[in-house]
């Protein structure tokens, strides 16, 4: 017989402004009534090893993020309850560190934030995640204190919400209504940013055109279509050129088989063009090779935005309750 860790979740009372949830974690011990079974690593219920020093770490940060929680610093709780998730690894019951998760953020009024870390909750815990009903309840009431944003570019680049979130644009994302900094990243470009005003329920499309910062480099997609071709031609001649050469070689060691003998000067002829074309073929793989590599260089410094200029595109318009932006 041996007692094996194992981790359960201490209650943590909260009210909310939608649902009131009680869901914790603590650890206590276990004893087993036979030997334990072989952990299997695919196995969706199998723990970690059964005295793993994390699980240790992830009480005492539980207990510290309950602590905070109770003073009403869900910043910090928040921390704890991030780094006793990840200290939870592989374990059945982590998706319930989930709802902590998510309760901060609520508290924090970063609605969008307790939506994902809610619905993460459901998905991860499946049936066995307590107190499902009002879950989905809180879901439900979430959802209708946020607005729908889309964001769009003249280039790739990324978002930040309020200096703390990034997505990849084009984005749809679900926001916390109220006033947001939205900013828009890319490399070689200025970034740009602009507070706007959300109302919950309803829909919002932006579109970002960002501008070459000054000083970067400004290449023409030209110049990798341009390159990118001609290695292309070179690899294909150099190839057809090699085949000359394997087919001008076997010709002239047929010919000498069939007359057991060539003149000198035709042998010397035959012998010359064979060099020639494997130069030639060597010098289209280099080629090939060459320009392969400058349009692997263009690609990465062309300016690959839309040619339309930006007053050709659409402006600020308001229409049914729906917000369009142009920047």
């Amino acid at each position: 017989m041996s007692d094996l860790p194992r981790i359960f979740y201490s209650r943590l009372v909260y009210e909310s402004r939608f649902v009131a949830v009680t869901i914790g974690l603590v650890v206590v011990p276990l004893t087993a009534a036979a030997e334990p079974h072989p952990v299997a690593s695919f196995d969706p219920h199998a723990v970690a090893a059964p005295e793993d020093p994390r699980w240790d770490a992830a009480r005492t940060s539980i207990e510290r993020g309950e602590a905070l929680v109770r003073v009403g610093n869900y910043e910090a709780a928040l921390v704890d309850f991030l780094q006793a998730y990840e200290l939870l690894a592989q374990h059945p019951r982590r998706y319930v560190v989930l709802h902590n998760i998510a309760m901060c953020h609520e508290h924090m009024f970063r609605y969008d934030d307790a939506l994902r870390y809610f619905e993460r909750y459901l998905d991860e815990g499946g049936l066995q995640a307590e107190d499902r009903t009002k879950v989905s309840e809180s879901i439900d009431a979430l959802r209708k204190l946020l607005a729908t944003v889309h964001v769009t570019s003249n280039v790739e680049a990324e978002l930040w919400i309020d200096g703390r979130a990034s997505y990849r644009v084009p984005a749809i994302l679900s926001i916390t209504a109220g006033t947001h900094v939205l900013e828009l990243k890319a490399p070689q470009y200025d970034s740009v940013r602009r507070s706007v005003q959300l109302h919950a329920r309803e829909e919002y499309r932006y579109r970002f055109d960002l501008t070459r910062a000054q000083g970067s480099p400004d290449v023409s997609p030209v110049y990798f279509v341009s390159s990118a071709g001609i290695a292309t031609a070179s690899l294909v001649a150099g190839i057809v050129l090699a085949i000359s050469t394997v087919t001008a070689r076997d010709s002239a060691l047929a010919r000498a088989n069939a007359t057991m003998r060539l003149r000198t000067r035709e042998l010397e002829e035959r012998q010359s063009n064979i060099r020639g074309l494997a130069l030639a073929s060597d010098l289209a793989f280099g080629s090939a090779a060459l320009f392969g590599t400058a349009a692997l260089v263009f690609y990465f410094l062309c300016d690959w935005s839309s040619d339309v200029p930006p007053e050709a595109r659409p402006v600020a318009t308001l229409n049914r309750g729906k917000a369009h932006r142009s920047w």
